[in-house]
């Protein structure tokens, strides 16, 4: 038995996979024409009234509708809202700093790798624990950094920082809402499609046990979409359309396990396989509770203090550079295959965005072009930020230089060099990081993973119906940890996988199985 031919087994991604791989594009194009109309508005009011180029820092504030994205507009104003205000936060905090470390100086830089190493190991627990969607803590660190760099290097003052943030947020927050005046269910709809989409994949290959936890996945995706919705139960097109998709995948699943299949499942058996959305206290209590934070977090701050303390000790220019692109790296708390791919998707995708930014920068001396730039860059990192990293550094790099600085101050030779080199520092740091900062750590996740899913089975099969909703959310949710648990060991170290496969195996057959009342 080897990786390549033990059927469902986590493999590899290739070169070719990770730098050029673009699936999903086109179902981002409504995010980046919000992501853009989110920046274009303040900044075109404020350029109008004489702001100049100081408005494109609304950008910073204008991330929050990033992460409404999919959401169902019953709760897409809450989390576009919150994480406005957290966007608010981290610039008010990173302002404040360089307020108070005065000119750029070696206390100064120290002071400002310090916050941004608290914020991203606070946010990135934050985010892993309630096991939130991309771009997870990025934006977040971006913006503290941000902040913290205009002010220290006098570009603007902390409260025209922090305004520009709250005008860019507030502004997100009406643009993130504003689709639901024409479709108010297209979340919903979207969400349905995908689900079909993942099941019908399943039904052409009925063994193949990747696509059947997709297809599960992108099912219980659905239902949480509906349930946010006030959807879940209703007689609606969306609840309708995704029951017969539920019955399908009962339906394929039957057919693989050469079961009886069902040709009527009741509604009543339907409502007990649907679970809602755990809660936030649920999810945190259940993913705090990890020693996969722990390593997050150590990897997260070795990797930021080292990448930022070298950067200072060979005095280059912007040593906050470094911290964050190793912050890039880590922040999401990948194995050690996946991190070092995205590594190279940094470098790679660094160096030519810095060639972008020296085509660009004819044209930042201008306020208007400026902010025109900013609006097409925020554009191209939505459509590409969760489809390939590699691209979304293109747009990404030019993106934050240009904020960093309101048009680049330095040479521009000095700039790009400058740039790569403090890239280079921290993708090597990252890189180290994570091959020998708790190299083996993937072990205790998987096995801590696994022993959470045996007892959460234990608990649904247990007798009495007193909380089984609750019994069953915490299910899905530790077969989901699991399955990431085993994607990272096994992209990390295949042969010692292969020897804890058949457990994971047999459990998550169980378990799905308990959570679709096959079996």
């Amino acid at each position: 038995m080897t990786a390549e031919t033990e059927p469902g087994f986590p493999q590899r991604p290739g070169l070719r996979q990770v730098l050029l791989e673009v699936s999903g594009v086109g179902e981002r194009a409504g995010g980046a024409f919000r992501a853009a109309l989110a920046v274009a508005i303040p900044a075109a009011v404020g350029l109008a009234n004489g702001h100049g180029a100081a408005a494109a820092l609304s950008a910073l504030g204008a991330f929050a509708v990033v992460y409404g994205e999919r959401r169902p507009y019953r709760t897409r104003w809450k989390v576009v809202a919150g994480y406005g205000l957290a966007l608010i936060s981290c610039a008010t905090v990173g302002a404040g700093v360089g307020h108070l470390a005065g000119a750029a100086s070696v206390g100064a830089w120290i002071a400002v790798i310090a916050m941004m190493t608290a914020v991203v190991v606070l946010a990135a627990i934050w985010v892993d624990a309630l096991r939130e969607r991309a771009p997870g803590s990025f934006l977040l660190l971006l913006c503290a950094e941000l902040s913290a760099v205009l002010v220290l290097d006098g570009t603007a003052s902390s409260p025209a920082v922090v305004l520009w943030t709250a005008i860019g947020a507030v502004v997100a927050l009406g643009v993130a809402m504003t689709p639901a005046l024409l479709d108010r269910h297209g979340p919903e709809a979207q969400a349905v499609t995908r689900a079909g989409a993942a099941v019908d994949a399943l039904a052409r290959q009925p063994h193949d046990d990747l696509l059947r936890r997709r297809a599960i996945h992108a099912l219980h995706e659905a239902w949480d979409c509906l349930d946010d919705a006030g959807l879940r139960g209703q007689a609606v097109a969306p609840t309708d359309a995704l029951s017969r998709i539920h019955r399908r995948l009962l339906a394929v699943i039957a057919f693989a396990e050469d079961q009886k299949v069902e040709t009527s499942v009741s509604e009543e058996e339907l409502d007990l396989m649907v679970l809602p959305r755990a809660r936030v206290g649920e999810r945190l209590r259940w993913g705090l509770r990890r020693p996969r934070i722990p390593v997050l977090a150590l990897r997260l701050t070795v990797a930021c203090v080292v990448a930022g303390g070298i950067a200072i000790a060979v005095d280059l220019g912007r040593p906050d550079w470094a911290v964050i692109t190793a912050a890039m790296i880590l922040h999401q708390g990948p194995d050690r295959v996946t991190g070092s791919w995205r590594a190279l998707n940094r470098c790679v995708g660094t160096v030519i965005g810095v060639g972008v930014l020296a085509v660009i920068t004819p044209v930042l001396g201008s306020a208007v072009l400026l902010i025109l730039t900013v609006v097409v860059l925020m554009a191209g990192t939505e459509i590409f930020l969760v489809v390939n990293y590699a691209i979304a550094m293109v747009f990404i790099t030019p993106l934050a230089m240009t904020l960093g600085a309101l048009a680049p101050q330095e040479p521009l030779s000095e700039a790009v060099i400058g740039r790569i080199a403090e890239t280079v520092i921290g993708v090597g740091v990252a890189v180290v990081t994570l091959w020998c900062v708790r190299p083996r750590g993937y072990r205790a996740v998987l096995l801590d993973s696994e022993r959470r899913v045996v007892d959460a089975i234990e608990a649904v099969e247990a007798d009495g119906p007193a909380d089984a909703g609750r019994r069953r959310r915490r299910l899905e949710f530790e077969l989901e940890a699991a399955t990431t648990a085993v994607s990272q060991a096994g992209f990390s170290d295949p042969a010692w996988m292969l020897t804890q496969w058949p457990r994971h195996h047999r459990l998550h057959r169980q378990g799905y199985a308990l959570l679709t009342k096959q079996g």
